[in-house]
């Protein structure tokens, strides 16, 4: 009831019935209701949806005019959702990392040739970015580019099952050993084997898990570049304020012996790491 009535609202406004004219979210960003994850790009709880991951649904309302109107006003005021987004962003991937390194110790004591598995699920991945654009080069309407791509794929076949083969010669007595086949997916911590069809990776690599660990890494990244360059910038307006590197003025004249004299009368202020040191021309 929760979720039916959280997307009404969120497709027709809290006074959908015209009775809550005062409970409007549409007319503040910054409403109880309002999810503030959303406005800032990126809701956790879309992301996993009908996954043994699921957060459950949103009861949040998700507005795009809400959103556009946090654009608008978060640059002149930090009302600390990015701060919020960015905690619980760092807490999922802290527990996909966890389950990441348990698994790649489950196979630490592999006698696998870890970089040629590697490399053929490289491939693997290659390949479907290269198909992808392909198809994007046909519906752009630019057959030579499209013919590049389906050869490049081509050429990526071949390397694969050539990794494939030397990786099947290298099994002692034909007896297959199923973790020496297996790599850790170093984004969502899935077990991927470099003997699965070129299909079922690719089901990986686009399935819902997998991409939303890749936008809750790509999110986090980008909320903390953005951290780093505010503290940058209020660092250097410390700094201008302080004086601390601006270059210092001094005025002199070259006294009858060659030495560098003082004017009598004239202030001269260095500033040297934020102490300032002030002298006259009398002071000689």
């Amino acid at each position: 009831m929760d979720a039916q009535r959280a997307l009404l609202d969120s497709l027709m406004g809290l006074n959908r019935d015209g009775d809550r004219p005062d409970d409007d979210a549409t007319m503040d960003f910054r409403h109880p209701r309002v999810c503030k994850p959303y406005l800032c790009g990126l809701c956790p709880r879309e992301l996993f949806q009908n996954t043994r991951l699921d957060l459950g649904t949103c009861k949040s309302l998700h507005l795009p005019t809400l959103r556009s109107a946090y654009e608008e006003q978060k640059s002149a005021l930090d009302f600390g959702y990015e701060r919020e987004l960015s905690n619980e962003l760092s807490r999922l991937l802290a527990d996909v990392e966890k389950k990441i390194a348990r698994a790649q110790r489950r196979l630490a004591e592999d006698g696998e040739d870890n970089q040629t598995r590697t490399q053929i699920l490289q491939l693997t991945q290659d390949m479907q970015d290269a198909a992808v654009q392909a198809e994007k080069a046909t519906k752009d309407g630019d057959p030579d580019r499209s013919l590049r791509m389906m050869e490049k794929m081509e050429i990526l076949k071949r390397k694969r099952r050539e990794l494939l083969t030397q990786s099947n010669a290298g099994v002692s007595n034909g007896v297959d050993n199923v973790n020496q086949k297996l790599r850790v997916c170093d984004v969502c911590g899935a077990f991927l084997s470099i003997f699965d069809s070129e299909r079922r990776l690719a089901d990986h690599f686009g399935g819902k898990v997998h991409v939303g660990y890749v936008q809750i890494r790509r999110k986090l990244k980008e909320l903390m570049e953005k951290k780093n360059e505010e503290k940058t910038e209020e660092k250097q307006e410390k700094e201008n304020d302080l004086g601390i590197g601006e270059k210092n003025v001094i005025v002199t004249k070259i006294g009858s012996g060659g030495e560098s004299v003082i004017d009598p009368g004239v202030v001269v202020v260095v500033v040297i790491e934020s102490v300032v040191v002030v002298a006259t021309g009398g002071d000689q």
